[in-house]
């Protein structure tokens, strides 16, 4: 219950603590709809609770032998895989990009990427300039960076690919259009290698005084493609040729 517990004044309170003092005298006084929500589910389970003045008994369900001993097999496993799996984790973990752009695409599905709106929450920039620095654009964010500045437009169109929708969220940089031909078995990888290169335009043009440029991008999604493809697993490197003729070096 996660929502319940940020609305909580002690969350590390231990079960006793919690009924001995209530459950309302550890939660701040105002509560979402959802808090609430949850607040009454833990209510009806605190009131199945009776405790004793007993020793505790402890057992190991989920990773015990018989007679109680600790299975560290079954251990290591809840250990390595166990609680719930964010929506976005096969795309941002389960491909062939290096680490960091891994940890990138982490932080870009979060909206956690510096851009001008996030400057603009944590009170660092003012509105006037949270203003996108390539399209001018009212204001600049994740989403917008990645699909609806004209230039990322541009991008995606050169690329080959359909555009997403207006008005599209970050909730679909797992599914957003391709190539029609574009292999699915390396489609999260190639879109990672566009999205990290949106974002090194982007830091480009704003740090480095770079104007914007298809030529710029194009070629480094092209250098980046070809070092990825000893990535990728073999019978999928082949991939990489066909990425390639989506993305032609720009003739001056």
């Amino acid at each position: 219950m996660p929502e319940l517990l940020s609305h909580s004044t002690a969350p590390s309170a231990t079960v006793q603590q919690v009924l001995r003092a209530g459950l309302d005298s550890l939660l701040v006084a105002r509560l979402s709809s959802t808090a609430e929500r949850q607040r009454g589910e833990l209510m009806v389970l605190l009131g199945s609770i009776h405790l004793s003045p007993a020793a505790d008994r402890r057992t190991l369900p989920l990773c015990a032998r018989e007679g109680g001993r600790l299975k560290t097999g079954a251990l290591y496993k809840l250990c390595s895989d166990g609680g719930v799996r964010d929506e976005n984790a096969t795309f941002v973990w389960h491909n062939s990009a290096p680490p960091r752009v891994k940890f990138f695409a982490w932080l870009l599905v979060k909206g956690r990427i510096q851009c001008r709106s996030n400057l603009l929450r944590k009170g660092i920039l003012e509105e006037d300039g949270s203003r996108c620095p390539i399209c001018d654009a009212h204001l600049e964010t994740p989403a917008h960076i990645m699909f609806h500045c004209s230039f990322a437009r541009q991008f995606w169109a050169a690329l080959g690919s359909p555009p997403v929708a207006d008005g599209a969220t970050l909730g679909v940089a797992s599914v957003c259009p391709l190539p029609a031909t574009a292999p699915a078995r390396s489609a999260s990888t190639l879109r990672l290698l566009c999205f990290w290169h949106l974002w090194k335009h982007r830091n480009s043009v704003v740090f480095e005084g770079l104007s914007p440029s298809l030529s710029w991008i194009r070629k480094r999604c092209r250098d980046d493609a070809t070092l990825w493809r000893a990535r990728l697993p073999l019978d999928h490197r082949a991939d990489v040729d066909l990425w390639l003729t989506y993305l032609p070096p720009v003739r001056l």
